[in-house]
């Protein structure tokens, strides 16, 4: 198949759909076919010898686009990618019907350029976020022990009458409910009455055990959600979402917590750990403590569910609930929860009311959750790092990322949240790009001056050790060397400063001494790059790393600061500052930093001094 056919299909796709991308139109057209609903059926699309889906899908599609009179494509850049991403794996099917090349190679250049983008997700005003988070914690942390009560005696209720009828428990349960009194100490805590087992159609004002539950799970999707910057089916999807296992506590003491997130959108879809808060652990505490109530009724009256759930039985979705019914007593299926963000017909329709009142709803859908995650971890810290956001958001693109945080709506409406005037937003702009410009530019002036400092003493016979001692030396012999210098040893040093500033030689301090790699484009020469990426990592930075590095210089003023650091720590872990795996961590530290003193004692030749002092 020659590269012409998969471009020509793109531009099809891309403005006229699947429609025009498979030749559907003048495929019906020559069969007498209309393009009314009626006709997408499954004998029609054997007719044509297309997808039945695929073909439901087209007709639908422009009969929408032809109620709307939008004469625009319907087709988004996200699907485009999609679809251009699955045509990728043509080049990688094994045998004689793999493509010999990747019909798009851009892929999300190519999507980005031909389809629509649709428009940013609308911010989540404060005043909305700070009522739908103080529900949520209500919910959590003051109903969520009664409501588990609660749940715990009507399972206890259902297993002690199991050998009766569903009519027969039907009638039973809503008693035993009525007469609870886990149940009346709840309604304490509740602005609405608990007075049945299931969602009464038509009544606002009266609540059931249900839509108690429902609203707990509301409560825990939204905090893990805003929390975690995760998609609705990432926390709550059935198959792909948080299941019984995802949780695991590394120090309860110091609250340090891991969950797997599965990535949804990336390229390579995984699950992937991240370390979570405390309120994240709690909300799903209190999820794996539903599962397991829910999983004593399964065991008393297992659910008819379809095979591959119960395959999947060992891991359950957190979001899986049972529901109980004047009807039937238990219903015979479990019950997945889905949030929506409108009010009417959905497991969040009870929270939503209480937080939001009657007839709102949100607008993006939980993408506003991890929107507002996005504003306040980037905009909330000076240091913020829009790479380690990209990650935590699971982007495959930072450019991504930089739409979430970019919206020019975006700045006014956070900085609310810290007291900060929207009217004066462009000005601090501006003084903020100006003290960033000072700052700079004193930074480099500080550098150069501390590179000039370093040069001289290299070239003064000081004590220096490091592979960066050697090219300064190995340069100042070049200057020396050359019939047109004539010059003193400052001269000399100025000369040399001004020959590694051309190399982008910078200084950058670190305990154990200074590296000079800066912009240097020869990063490929220092002990912290790593051929795996492609890129420095200066976290990996030690004396054992650095020691004989090209671009690393030390001196015996550095061991001093690390005998200090040494000293300081040692005494926090005699004075029992830390424990659990912070205190291993510090004496790890702390051991390591004797070989780090012991290495550069032997290197710069003072050990014998030190030992006399």
């Amino acid at each position: 198949m020659p590269q012409t056919l998969f471009d020509k299909f793109a531009t099809n796709l891309s403005s006229g759909g699947l429609l025009e991308a498979l030749s559907i139109k003048s495929r019906m057209a020559q069969q007498n076919m209309g393009l009314q609903d009626e006709c997408a059926s499954r004998d029609a699309a054997r007719t044509l010898g297309t997808n039945y889906l695929t073909f439901l899908a087209a007709i639908r599609n422009e009969n929408d686009k032809s109620e709307n009179e939008d004469d625009s494509s319907s087709v988004s850049a996200s699907a485009l990618h999609d679809i251009f991403s699955v045509a990728n794996f043509l080049f990688d099917i094994p045998g004689e019907l793999s493509l010999p090349y990747r019909p798009y190679p851009k892929a999300f250049v190519l999507s980005r350029l031909l389809g629509n983008r649709s428009e940013s997700t609308k911010n989540l005003s404060n005043e909305k976020a700070g009522k739908l988070l103080r529900v949520s914690f209500l919910w959590l942390y003051e109903r969520a022990p009664l409501l588990l009560s609660l749940l715990r005696e009507m399972i206890d209720a259902t297993i002690n009458h199991k050998m009766k009828s569903r009519k027969q428990l039907g009638r039973t349960l809503p008693q035993i409910f009525a007469v609870s009194e886990f149940r009346k100490g709840l309604e304490k805590l509740l602005p609405f009455p608990l007075v049945s087992l299931d969602i009464s159609r038509g009544r606002d004002e009266s609540h059931s055990l249900r839509e108690a539950l429902t609203s707990l799970l509301t409560a825990c999707f939204i905090l893990i959600a805003f929390m975690n910057a995760r998609r609705k089916s990432e926390v709550s999807h059935r198959y792909i979402g948080l299941q019984e296992n995802s949780l695991r506590v590394i120090d309860e003491e110091m609250e340090l917590y891991v969950v797997t997130f599965f990535l949804q959108k990336k390229r390579h879809q995984a699950r992937v750990p991240y370390f979570v808060n405390r309120a994240t652990r709690d909300a799903i505490g209190v999820l794996m403590d539903l599962q397991a109530e829910f999983q004593r009724l399964d065991d008393a009256i297992p659910p008819n569910n379809d095979s591959q759930e119960s395959a999947a039985a060992e891991n359950q979705s957190l979001f899986r609930y049972r529901r109980f019914s004047v009807a039937h007593g238990v219903n015979k299926k479990a019950t997945m929860f889905n949030f929506a963000s409108t009010i009417r017909s959905s497991d969040s329709r009870s929270l939503m009311v209480e937080a939001l009142g009657k007839d709102v709803k949100i607008d993006g859908q939980t993408q506003v959750f991890r929107r507002m995650y996005a504003i306040m971890n980037f905009y909330r810290y000076e240091d913020a790092s829009i790479q380690a956001l990209s990650y935590q958001m699971g982007h495959e693109f930072i450019t991504t990322t930089g739409a979430y945080i970019g919206d020019s709506l975006t700045r006014p409406e956070f900085q609310s949240v810290f007291d900060i005037s929207s009217a004066d937003v462009e000005a601090l702009k501006r003084a903020a790009y100006a003290d960033a410009a000072d700052l700079n530019k004193y930074i480099e002036d500080a550098g150069n001056e501390k590179l000039m400092e370093e040069v001289l003493g290299v070239l003064n016979g000081g004590k220096y050790s490091g592979g960066y001692r050697k090219v300064i030396n190995r340069l100042a012999l070049k200057v020396a060397g050359m019939a047109s210098f004539h010059g003193d040893i400052e001269d000399q040093a100025e000369v040399v400063l001004h020959n590694l500033k051309s190399r982008g030689h910078f200084p950058k301090p670190m305990k154990h001494g200074q590296c000079f790699l800066g912009g240097s484009e020869k990063k490929k020469s220092a002990h912290c790059f790593s051929k795996i990426d492609g890129a420095v990592h200066r976290e990996r930075a030690s004396p054992e790393v650095c020691g004989k590095c090209v671009f690393h210089l030390t001196k015996a003023a550095y061991v001093q600061n690390l005998v200090n650091d040494n000293e300081k720590q040692r005494k926090r872990l005699r004075e029992g500052h830390f424990t659990g795996l912070q205190r291993r961590r510090v004496q790890l530290e702390c051991d390591n930093l004797d070989s780090a003193i012991h290495l550069l004692r032997t290197r710069l030749e003072i050990e014998h001094e030190n030992k006399e002092e």
